[in-house]
């Protein structure tokens, strides 16, 4: 959602059906399940949203350390795509 509001021009082939209520919806089933799963055994629900908690701190020192990475050798302010999205897209040339 960030995106279609800050980056409008950008090319999107697959429109999503019932913009912004599938998003919104989407979202809110999910903390349905997720508070469902909390209530009915706490202990191992708490312990993987903990893990996935965790998880996002490592993930952002990786994204900063490729940033970095990228500057140093292209000396722009513009992060390298992931690897695979530069496998899939084939070359324009």
């Amino acid at each position: 959602m960030y995106l279609r509001r800050s980056r409008p021009d950008l090319h999107r082939p697959f429109p999503v059906p019932l913009y912004p209520v599938t998003p919104i919806l989407t979202v809110a089933l999910s903390a349905v399940v997720v508070a469902g799963a909390v209530q009915d055994e706490p202990v191992p629900s708490l312990c993987a949203l903990g893990f996935i908690a965790l998880s996002f701190p490592v993930y952002w020192f990786g994204y900063r350390k490729r940033i970095a990475a990228h500057k140093a050798t292209n000396g722009a302010d513009v992060p390298a795509p992931p690897r695979q999205f530069v496998e899939l897209v084939p070359s324009s040339a």
